[in-house]
């Protein structure tokens, strides 16, 4: 059979997904490889800067804390994707593929954490103000050197759970698309939704939501500096937000404990 004097084998196919990958891969670390390049003129710059003005040792403590984070949190993301793909990827490309994903990912989530180096070193050099506010009873030097940094770690935290979460998922469900399907034609619903579910699965669960029921209830203490130009309040609380049963406050504290329940229902199921 031909089509246009053309033979099926000479007509063009859509190439292999494992013949496309090795050319994301190979494009992939030219791009990453030049960005670390562009940031060379970068902390030659800073480097001179912080020379001239004497205190080159500054330079040096913001080059260290930016790759402890750097190094830290991206081994952490690393791990948040390499590990699912790797226990439960069948064939070695889905093994591979875990890996480079994850060295992207912790390379770029590392980077981006790398940035808030401020925030690592306030926590680390924080003194109190002694004086305390109205509402929690907080030394003022927890808003300043804590509560931003704690901030960052949750949001972090959550980060590294909801990448395992979709990494687990994503690996599980091509092997599940690649499993024969079942006799019974009923069983393609709830049972395949059940596979999807492993011990990854539960793990990435567990720690996305432990991040997201930290940031809620530290959102408690974003009342005191919030915006409440409506009600005459320019900055700060009201006395709703933080008086009585349907205050604000409450509702904060309501939404972490169903957050942590939701948490622990899924992780358990």
């Amino acid at each position: 059979m031909t089509i246009g004097g053309l033979t099926p084998t000479d007509l063009p196919v859509i190439p292999l997904p494992g013949r496309l990958w090795r050319s994301v891969v190979g494009w992939g670390w030219v791009g990453y490889l030049s960005l670390l390049l562009l940031a060379i003129p970068h902390l030659v710059v800073q480097y001179w800067f912080n020379q001239s003005l004497g205190y080159p040792s500054l330079f040096w403590t913001n080059l260290e804390t930016q790759a402890a984070l750097f190094g830290g949190y991206g081994a952490v993301l690393f791990l948040a994707i390499w590990l699912p793909a790797r226990a439960l990827g069948r064939s070695r490309d889905v093994r591979r593929a875990g890996a480079h994903l994850g060295l992207w990912g912790g390379s770029f989530g590392g980077w981006l954490l790398a940035r808030h180096y401020q925030e690592a070193l306030l926590f680390l050099h924080g003194v109190p103000f002694g004086q305390t506010d109205p509402v929690f009873g907080r030394d003022i030097g927890f808003y300043v050197y804590r509560l931003p940094f704690w901030q960052l770690g949750l949001t972090a935290v959550a980060v590294a759970g909801g990448a395992m979460l979709v990494a687990s998922l994503a690996v599980q469900s091509g092997r599940i698309g690649k499993e024969p399907l079942p006799a019974s034609p009923s069983a393609t619903g709830s049972g395949r939704f059940t596979r999807l579910v492993t011990e990854w699965t539960s793990v990435g669960v567990l720690i996305l939501g432990l991040g997201l029921t930290g940031l809620t209830y530290l959102s408690r203490y974003t009342l005191l500096y919030r915006d409440n130009d409506a009600s005459g309040v320019r900055t700060g609380a009201e006395y709703l937000d933080v008086v009585g049963l349907v205050s604000t406050l409450s509702y904060v504290s309501v939404t972490t404990l169903v957050l942590a329940g939701l948490t622990g229902l899924a992780t358990a199921a």
